[in-house]
């Protein structure tokens, strides 16, 4: 679902009904994009331990560092983002630092996060900490996409054999299990649709433009989980 790939093929699709879930014959690669999903549930429920694993990633570290004077200078007054500095304004002297137009536009449900959350918190005291989180999980989450999309280049066969390094780099760099009940909640579902086995339920099926999708709106399997 966090695959620009799979959000531009299946545009039209995903307007008017509920996403449809892909599946991939590669072993490895369906591992790798569960990872992925689980590093994104980690990141969006903000989990103080998926939060350390996923932000020792970030390309640039100083993403999300704050600057401010006085205490007067914590209240949110007039957001505003200064694109050549790169920098989030809450009033006229307090900033955060590294945010590119890419994470201040960043959308979720058709509202951008950062700028929804700045307002609906304007003249009170900014808590620098949490926000200097949201910008950091939504710049994770844009790098993950960016790796999403080189991984399901070409969708909707889904082979991986071209980002194979790739795929043993995230194999080998896990991110951190912080709900043990995920696994019992796919294992479950998975038998709700077959008597099978988790793996074979997900990558025994073959591939096609009409053929690549399980039900998904909650019948079968969680959405996180195809990322």
């Amino acid at each position: 679902m966090y695959s620009p790939n799979y959000r531009k093929r299946y545009e039209d699709f995903l307007k008017a009904d509920y996403p449809k879930i892909l599946f991939t014959n590669n072993k490895d690669l369906f591992r790798v994009l569960s990872l992925l999903g689980i590093e994104l549930i980690g990141l969006h429920v903000l989990n103080k331990e998926s939060l350390n694993h996923s932000f020792e990633k970030l390309k640039d570290a100083t993403i999300g560092e704050s600057y401010y004077k006085e205490e007067h200078d914590r209240i949110i007054k007039k957001p505003s983002h200064n694109e050549p500095e790169q920098r989030l304004y809450i009033n006229h002297s307090a900033y955060f630092k590294g945010v590119s137009e890419e994470i201040y536009n960043y959308m979720i449900g058709g509202y951008g996060v950062l700028d929804k959350y700045l307002k609906s918190h304007k003249n009170e005291p900014c808590d620098f900490d949490h926000v200097t989180n949201i910008i950091k999980v939504i710049a994770r989450t844009i790098e993950i996409q960016k790796t999403l999309g080189f991984l399901t280049s070409d969708l909707p066969h889904l082979k991986g054999n071209d980002s194979k390094a790739l795929i043993q780099e995230i194999l080998q760099n896990p991110p951190p299990p912080f709900n043990t009940n995920i696994a019992l909640i796919l294992s479950r579902q998975a038998k709700a649709i077959g008597d099978f086995d988790f793996d074979a339920a997900f990558i025994s099926k073959e591939t096609s433009d009409n053929n690549i999708y399980r039900r998904g709106g909650g019948s079968a399997f969680p959405l996180f989980c195809i990322t």
